[in-house]
């Protein structure tokens, strides 16, 4: 799975968007940018154009990069 951070001016409508997009796993909100994991194989254009075809813009969208703890957690839980 992918984790992408996420933002917008529209904030309280970007969370709406994130917990009805049925690829997101996972939407947890850190600082003023939301934090998405994303199911396999899904891409972050995938995600830009459904939230612009749903009339938001973002503002920010980066990709990031897991952490070796991370990795080490979510080898973990899937056994």
């Amino acid at each position: 799975s992918t984790l992408i951070e996420i933002g917008a001016a529209d904030m309280p409508r970007l969370e709406k968007l994130l917990q009805e997009y049925p690829e997101a796993e996972e939407v947890e909100q850190e600082n003023n940018l939301f934090l998405v994991r994303l199911k396999s194989g899904v891409t972050i254009s995938e995600v830009n154009q459904y939230l612009f075809s749903n009339g938001l813009s973002i503002d920010h969208l980066n990709t990031r990069k897991r952490s070796l703890e991370n990795y080490f957690l979510e080898l973990m839980e899937e056994k």
